[in-house]
């Protein structure tokens, strides 16, 4: 580990060896070099044999275990969290990468508001972009609970390790969606970078594309929503009554996909939205 660490990445990775060392790779060759990055397997693999001979030599990159075996994405990030030293934080998936100058254009914009995020490149297996988060190419500016809720694209910022609270939220479902909401809550400024600096990868292996995927994420609004009700989520009052209206939002759109996946139309979410918004 470095003695001066700015930014912890952290990657949770569950049957990640096919791509992990790419992931590790985008990080290595960031512009900014005062970070570390904390690989969870969160599988009881030893994800050193899978990253190559740089990225083991490499003090900055540490491996670590969540404790168990699929305790799922949150429970994984938040056991690296919980030993992560950098002042401000950034989740990246097994599977993802990051662009070469993303945490410098990020630790920049995030320095005043103490968390910002860029317009996510939603990619196949293939690099095929599918859609982004917003209109890439737009002026940057602050984005509130509704850009949140309507994006329909994971996002993952770099956040001021206070405004992070205790983690992601106990979830296996949009637990990033609602760790969004409740860091803009707490900072009361997110800023949005109109880059795509993130490379979010759909491939076969994900949840989106299970026969059950619709079925799943059905379920899992139905929890978020109970949630939310009670106050579980520990929102103010104007979020938490956004967070409400965007789930049930969600969840019909959720619906329209299983319909549209029945019908053969899309063999996942983020290429039913994708094929929702073509022109």
């Amino acid at each position: 580990m470095t003695e001066d660490v700015t930014i912890s990445v952290i990657t949770a990775a569950y049957r990640a060896q096919e791509t992990l060392a790419a992931t590790v790779a985008s990080v290595r060759a960031q512009t900014r070099q005062d970070w570390e990055l904390i690989v969870v397997a969160d599988d009881g693999v030893d994800y050193r044999g899978h990253v190559g001979n740089g990225a083991r030599q490499d003090s900055r990159v540490r491996f670590m275990s969540s404790g168990g075996i699929g305790t799922g994405p949150a429970a994984a990030r938040n056991a690296g969290l919980a030993v992560a030293s950098g002042r401000f934080v950034a989740a990246l998936d097994a599977d993802d990468r990051f662009a070469p100058e993303r945490l410098d254009v990020l630790l920049a914009a995030a320095e005043g508001s103490g968390v910002a995020a860029d317009c996510v490149n939603v990619v196949d297996t293939d690099g095929v972009t599918l859609r982004h988060a917003f209109p890439p190419g737009s002026p940057d500016r602050e984005i509130g609970a509704d850009d949140i809720m309507d994006c329909g694209v994971p996002l993952h910022p770099l956040v001021r390790r206070d405004l992070l609270g205790e983690g992601w939220p106990a979830l296996r479902f949009a637990e990033d969606v609602l760790l969004n909401l409740q860091v803009l809550d707490r900072a009361g400024r997110y800023v949005m970078v109109m880059r795509p600096l993130y490379d979010y990868v759909v491939h076969p292996a994900s949840i989106c594309h299970r026969p059950d995927a619709a079925e799943v994420a059905d379920a899992a609004y139905g929890r978020i929503l109970d949630g939310l009700q009670s106050g579980a989520f520990g929102l103010s009052p104007p979020a938490n009554a956004v967070a409400l209206a965007g789930f049930q939002g969600k969840r019909e759109t959720n619906r329209a996909f299983a319909r549209a996946q029945a019908a053969g139309l899309a063999d996942s979410f983020q290429a039913f939205l994708a094929l929702e918004q073509a022109p």
